[in-house]
């Protein structure tokens, strides 16, 4: 695992497992245990197994927990109405599953005409995602908020001195994204709209999120790319919940089917699905993509359940050669990747999806033959990442 190896086990202890690579590979004293794999993982053989006889057969755990949708609607409209009393509450919308179904709790706990909900198009969304949204959240108190110039001057003036940078300039594109979401839901973009102030912010952050952010994994936008002055309360009502608890939620309030399956989309959206400097071209190019790629998929995966769970193309801006028509062409590189993450969906940890060959041709086609950068660079050649979580990430920065 990671390359790790126990070479010798403390006193007491004896090895209970080996492999090929690793000759302590599970260990115990009788009353603690140790591994050096991942038992968690989908395709660890046995695993769920071994997880289990851990907890229920020698930690003497009882397996009662169950999620009601309906108790915690309860809870969480008591502790809203509790927190908020009769204030107005801001709730930033991005039409994902998450934020989404935090706006709805809110609006049964606090009322329709108390919840401000705004969809701010940052720039780096889905060709046409704002369009959908809007069709889809047809409603009085939702709007959007064009910001595309602002965030993308924030990004721009992100300084980049070439590879070997990426780590700091990735993390700080997120940072800047988390910022420039609170300058526009602090500022006149939102001001326009409202004529009051208001203290509180609805965030749709997940458990996963958090666990993420705190291990350094990655800065989220919405929890460790805040800024330290926030001016608003930031109200977590989905905080301890994971993905698949969320979609259960969603469903029981009746959320659009097309929302509760909704496969993830980071905060700093396709920002941070490419390489080298991040410039408004190359997310134009991104979008349109990944658009290829998503009605490939709906066409390829018509029932929902049985697509993956997270994808997405991300560019590689890395000289490479090839032939079009009977010319050499020279140009760069586009990556797919898609996982499945069928543990609860934490996304925590995830397995590579594979795609049939037929589809890997047509999205292999589409994409080197629809899509040039706005100076004339072509694609020429098509990569597929198949890398599990650990030791890789969902996203490639």
């Amino acid at each position: 695992n990671h390359g790790d190896e126990v070479t010798r086990l403390p006193k007491g202890w004896r090895n209970i497992g080996s492999t090929p690579q690793c000759t302590h590979a599970f260990f115990g004293d009788g009353r603690n245990f140790g591994a050096l794999f991942h038992p968690e993982m989908d395709h660890t053989a046995g695993g769920e197994k071994l997880l289990s006889h851990f907890l229920f057969a020698l930690a003497g755990c009882n397996p009662d927990y169950t999620f009601a949708p309906e108790r915690f609607i309860s809870e969480s409209s008591r502790f809203m109405k509790d927190l908020v009393g009769e204030e107005k509450i801001l709730a930033a919308v991005s039409g994902g599953v998450d934020s989404t179904c935090a706006w709805a709790l809110a609006r049964l706990a606090l009322g329709k005409e108390s919840v401000e909900a705004f969809f701010v198009d940052n720039g780096f969304m889905r060709e046409g995602e704002a369009e959908k949204v809007r069709k889809l959240f047809n409603d009085p108190f939702f709007r959007i908020v064009n910001a595309q110039e602002l965030f993308w001057q924030a990004i721009e003036n992100v300084p980049y001195t070439g590879p070997g940078d990426e780590p700091f300039y990735f993390d700080t594109i997120r940072k800047v994204i988390g910022e420039t979401f609170i300058e526009v839901f602090s500022g006149a973009v939102v001001g326009k709209y409202l004529h009051q102030s208001l203290r509180f912010l609805l965030q749709g952050t997940n458990n996963s999120d958090i666990v993420e952010s705190e291990t350094g994994l990655k800065r989220h936008h919405n929890v460790g790319g805040l800024p330290f002055d926030v001016k608003f309360h930031i109200l977590e009502i989905l905080a301890g919940l994971y993905k698949f608890d969320i979609r259960q939620l969603a469903e029981y309030l009746g959320l659009p089917h097309e929302v509760v399956w909704a496969q993830p989309f980071p905060g700093p959206g396709f920002s941070i699905r490419m390489w080298g400097k991040v410039t408004r071209e190359k997310v134009g190019a991104v979008a349109k993509t990944n658009r290829i790629l998503e009605e490939v998929i709906h066409r390829h995966y018509p029932n929902q359940h049985l697509k993956p769970s997270q994808y997405y193309v991300a560019l590689m801006p890395l000289f490479t050669t090839g032939h079009i028509g009977d010319k050499k062409a020279e140009g760069w590189i586009w990556d797919i990747r898609a996982v499945s993450s069928n543990r609860r969906e934490s996304y925590t940890t995830v397995d590579s999806f594979e795609f049939p060959k037929a589809m890997r041709r047509e999205l292999n086609w589409r994409l080197l033959s629809e899509i040039a950068m706005d100076d004339g660079t072509r694609f020429v050649r098509v990569v597929y990442d198949d890398t599990t979580k650990p030791p890789s990430t969902v996203e490639p920065h």
